[in-house]
């Protein structure tokens, strides 16, 4: 048992009590730890795909060669991929970490995002997400200002000059 912050009114309370004891905040209930491989086990590796491939070229390389290595059919290989779009998705557990990077190895040359987990430590894996948005400098402001007025000036100049050609 350890204590915890509640984060409505911010007192002290057990990590185990359904709720709040000061303000009866209703607290998430405690998510069981997930059970580990031992370190020494080598069949502890699993291939995740965390993020289906975006060309279609590469999307057709991928559900062929999930269909090859999987033995699965192209619409469960489909699925698969469409499913990888909210959430990763365990392709194959229990495999040795050759095998498990002969496997990832196939799918990256086919375009797909995968990743070799170790099931002997705790993993969530993430899904590839676009890096977040930069805002610009000051600099660059300045200069896409500049650039702006300059290409309207441009189109003011020849308004003016075919309009005054008619």
């Amino acid at each position: 048992m350890a204590l915890i912050k509640c984060p409505e009114c911010g007192k002290e309370i057990s990590d185990q009590a359904p709720a709040c004891i000061h303000c009866g905040y209703p607290l998430p209930p405690k998510q069981p730890e997930p059970d580990l491989l031992p370190p020494d086990e080598p069949n502890r590796f699993s291939v995740v795909l965390t993020s289906p491939p975006h060309y279609p070229e590469n999307r057709k390389r991928t559900v062929l060669d999930l269909v090859e290595e999987l033995g699965i059919s192209k619409a469960d290989a489909m699925d698969l991929l469409d499913s990888a779009e909210q959430k990763p998705v365990v392709l194959r557990s229990e495999m040795s970490v050759e095998s498990a990077r002969a496997f990832a190895n196939t799918l990256q040359r086919a375009g797909a995002h995968v990743k070799v987990v170790d099931g002997s430590r705790p993993c969530d894996p993430e899904p590839h997400a676009a890096p977040p948005a930069r805002s610009l400098t000051f600099g660059e402001t300045v200069w896409a200002v500049v650039l702006g007025n300059l290409f309207l000036a441009l189109v003011a100049f020849v308004l003016s000059v075919f309009l005054s050609l008619l």
